[in-house]
């Protein structure tokens, strides 16, 4: 009988994190939910053993905190099949926001420079501590706004933009026979806490006429507590994932994500084939 899967989850405190844990740990698997607070999740580790669940207090903007996460991993279960690198930072602020350039590197700090440091230690986990070709899956959690950004939330879109160029990087990289395969969700809009964990920065003056589109998006997006699309479904689809032979590079979820991802192909499609013949007789020589 083969041994149950071994998944890492960050951000498992809330949203599609935490629906992926209980997800995961109905499915048998054994789980560390990594998390900043713990204790949050105290009542759920009451009830599985400590040889299926295990809390870690991690920062994922702290280095030290990773690789401890991953050595308890590895001394507690001795392999490690599937990485969930999800723990995120909302921002809803203009570009222009005085508060703008302080929470971008906030955010940054979190979904671009924390997520990078998972990716590397999940890659090396898989193929150096794992027996060999064993491999694994890493599997990010991007956004739709990583595909179109919309007002408002500029710097988060952009963090998500660099998690789509450096995990498409990484996966280049790779040599095939490491067995390790990496995915980019493209989440739509799940039901989550991302409005009161996020960051608002204040509205820079210029901003406040109602014509300029920022206002409603910032009242939508400081008073989403849930959408259409529900992280239990979101959690069923990403553990479909982890079992698939040959899985994408990229999975767009949802209906909304699927939309915005249509649209944008459309536009690229159009513009190109508008201007492609700049392009013509470019050629040196």
């Amino acid at each position: 009988m083969a041994e149950s899967p071994v998944w890492l989850i960050t951000g498992a405190s809330s949203g599609i994190g935490l629906a992926m844990l209980k997800h995961a740990l109905s499915r048998g698997a054994r789980v560390v939910a990594a998390l900043r607070k713990p204790d949050v999740l105290a009542p759920l580790a009451h009830a599985y053993p400590s040889t299926q669940l295990l809390l870690a207090a991690v920062d994922v903007t702290s280095l030290e905190t990773i690789h401890a996460v991953f050595a308890l991993v590895q001394d507690h279960f001795g392999r490690l099949d599937v990485v969930f690198n999800n723990a995120g930072l909302g921002v809803v602020a203009e570009i222009e926001s005085p508060d703008g350039m302080d929470y971008a590197r906030k955010c940054f700090d979190v979904n671009v420079w924390g997520a990078l440091e998972v990716s590397r230690a999940a890659v090396r986990f898989f193929r150096e501590v794992n027996p060999p070709g064993v491999g694994g899956r890493l599997i990010q959690s991007g956004s739709k706004t990583g595909i179109q950004a919309i007002p408002c939330i500029g710097f988060y879109s952009a963090s998500k933009y660099a998690l789509e160029g450096f995990t498409e990087a990484l996966a280049s990289e790779l040599q095939p026979e490491w067995a390790i395969k990496i995915t980019i969700v493209q989440f739509g809009d799940f039901e989550s806490k991302i409005a009161e964990n996020s960051l608002f920065g204040a509205v820079p003056s210029a901003y406040i006429d109602e014509t300029t589109g920022t206002p409603s998006t910032r009242v939508y997006l400081s008073q989403r507590t849930s959408t259409a699309n529900k992280a239990e479904d979101a959690a069923d689809r990403v553990w479909k994932l982890a079992q698939l032979e040959t899985p994408p590079l990229r999975l767009v979820l949802g209906a909304d994500a699927v939309r915005v991802m249509r649209e944008k192909i459309a536009v690229l499609n159009d513009t190109v084939d508008t201007y492609e013949s700049w392009s013509d007789n470019m050629l040196s020589g």
